[in-house]
């Protein structure tokens, strides 16, 4: 019964990952002059209160200059609930931009 509660957490958890990649994919394209050849995971950082950071590297062509660049992308997940920013609101700072460097 362990076996089979343990496989399922981890199919449950690459399945998932899938679907992160898929969202970002999908929200660079929404720019058609953007191509996404590849969207790779970089790290996974744990964080307070059960969060997860998934660090993201995009490659991707802009189509009007056909350069090929690369971006750093980030997910905070929980629960299977994904969102792209934390805001602290004593501090009024970004996770994503403390997190990025940006």
């Amino acid at each position: 019964m362990l076996k089979l509660l343990t496989s399922l957490s981890l199919f449950a958890n690459l399945a998932f990952a899938s679907e992160a990649l898929e969202f970002i994919k999908a929200n660079y394209q929404a720019n058609d002059k953007i191509f996404v050849k590849s969207v790779k995971t970089a790290k996974i950082i744990e964080l307070r209160g059960g969060f997860e950071a998934h660090v993201f590297n995009v490659k991707f062509e802009f189509i009007p200059l056909k350069k090929e660049m690369e971006k750093r992308e980030i997910l905070f997940i929980k629960d299977g609930i994904f969102t792209t920013d934390i805001i602290n609101l004593n501090t009024k700072t970004s996770m994503r931009d403390e997190l990025l460097g940006e």
